[in-house]
């Protein structure tokens, strides 16, 4: 495989040494592109025998204005520790540009109830930001449809937001688990929320980019 090769059909270079996140079966896991070429992307991996040979895979890379999303599938897993994932090189991508907060990949349960209804409804969320979530979900919300969202954090609380549905889309019928996703975008949430919220995506971001957003939220007293 070459070392470096441009995705003239995005703002982000698809070339060696760029970090992004694969989505396998619903997980995200961070990664790093170890080489490129014309019908192949080779990206590291932190395991082995997973995932399989056929499975369908996202790649993901952040942009200053947004994400790039690549759907695509896994060519060749790992037959051992190190080996890496070799995936199908997508024709083409998606560019998203409504990104206004950073937002940090996640696999929460949480629980979504339309503001019109009692039904409660569980959904996994794929990610959050201070702004909103995109989650995953066999309910159907019709747009635009008000909602308060249940949030667990990890120090063990549980927080209510208000929020709007924004955008729906469905998933491939090949891939398992909920077919609906969703993009939520927050209306409402008290200070108690908003701090809590704040601190979360902090310590999540301080791991997950270190160097780029050591400085982005103020640590909590």
């Amino acid at each position: 495989m070459s070392e470096a090769h441009t995705d003239e059909a995005t703002s982000v270079p698809l070339r060696r040494g760029e970090k992004g996140f694969l989505r396998v079966m619903g997980f995200p896991f961070l990664v790093e592109v170890l080489g490129v070429n014309g019908k192949e992307v080779w990206v590291s991996f932190p395991g082995s025998d997973y995932p399989l040979d056929g499975t369908g895979a996202e790649l993901e890379f952040h942009t200053p204005a947004g994400y790039v999303l690549y759907h695509t599938q896994v060519i060749r897993g790992p037959r051992r520790e190190g080996d890496g994932v070799v995936l199908e090189r997508a024709e083409t991508a998606e560019e998203r540009k409504h990104r206004r907060h950073w937002r940090v990949p996640t696999d929460t349960t949480i629980v979504v109830r339309p503001l019109d209804s009692q039904k409660h409804y569980t959904a996994i969320m794929d990610n959050l930001s201070s702004g909103g979530t995109l989650i995953r979900t066999y309910a159907v919300f019709y747009l635009p449809c008000e909602v308060a969202v249940q949030i667990p954090l990890d120090d063990g609380t549980t927080h209510t937001l208000q929020g709007r549905v924004v955008y729906g889309e469905e998933n491939s019928p090949f891939d398992p688990g909920p077919r609906h996703r969703y993009g939520i975008s927050f209306t409402q949430m008290n200070a108690e929320t908003k701090r809590a919220l704040t601190w979360y995506l902090y310590k999540r971001l301080r791991k997950l980019y270190p160097q780029d957003v050591a400085g982005l939220y103020p640590p909590s007293e």
